[in-house]
């Protein structure tokens, strides 16, 4: 296929990466995307942040990036699993997961990170495709291209946290707690939202999915709001 072609099949994916590739560059021209105060200003995930009215920075740490191997880590990882999974579940129910995963994600991170935290990326967002391979692989256990399939998302999933777990460890700012989040609303939103392609959940279990990540957001959040300013 040529460029536009790839531009048609997979839509939301290519977006998703334009943005953050745009993002990522404002980050470098306001100081450096390793910068604190570069990160707060465009919207990084601080408690203390959220706690006084700025919602936004469940949404906005999605598309930024800590550093050049943080973003090519996250981008080449969206583009394997956008080529994967945006023709399994549609472009309209793949870029819900990717937004509603991430925030899930982010919301886990401000209901528990610590006051000093800062974090920022999208592997709550990875890791909530990830969690769609529940259900993929529900459906494509019997297809010739399920093995190879397995091992690569599995593969980059493994060689993601990894490297997000070295740079906390190194004083880096990647919510590891996200990475947990981010799966877990992935897997509830896989059973919710299904795949014209999936042998989907029944009714009732779809359900009762939606009731708990409807009710785990909003019990994450004000426990997160309830925590005390320190």
């Amino acid at each position: 296929m040529n460029i536009k072609s790839y531009l048609r099949e997979y839509p939301v994916t290519f977006s998703l990466i334009a943005i953050t590739v745009v993002m990522f560059l404002v980050e470098m021209m306001k100081g450096g995307s390793q910068q604190i105060e570069v990160l707060y200003h465009l919207g990084a995930l601080t408690r203390s942040g959220v706690q006084t009215g700025q919602w936004w920075r469940l949404i906005t740490p999605i598309f930024l990036h800590i550093g050049f191997q943080h973003i090519l880590f996250n981008m080449l990882t969206l583009l394997v699993f956008g080529f994967y999974i945006e023709p399994f579940l549609g472009s309209w129910r793949f870029l819900s997961v990717y937004l509603l995963g991430g925030i899930y994600g982010n919301l886990v991170s401000f209901a528990f990170q610590s006051e000093t935290t800062i974090s920022a990326g999208a592997s709550s967002s990875i890791f909530a495709l990830f969690g769609i391979f529940v259900l993929m692989r529900r459906s494509l256990v019997n297809n010739s291209q399920y093995h190879y399939l397995s091992t690569q998302i599995v593969g980059l999933a493994v060689f993601n946290f990894v490297f997000d777990v070295i740079d906390n460890f190194a004083g880096g700012s990647i919510g590891l707690l996200a990475h947990l989040g981010g799966f877990i609303g992935g897997y509830f939103l896989s059973i919710i939202l299904g795949s014209p392609q999936a042998a989907n959940y029944p009714s009732w279990q779809r359900i009762l999915a939606a009731l708990f990540f409807v009710a785990s957001s909003i019990g994450l959040y004000l426990f997160g709001m309830g925590r005390a300013l320190v």
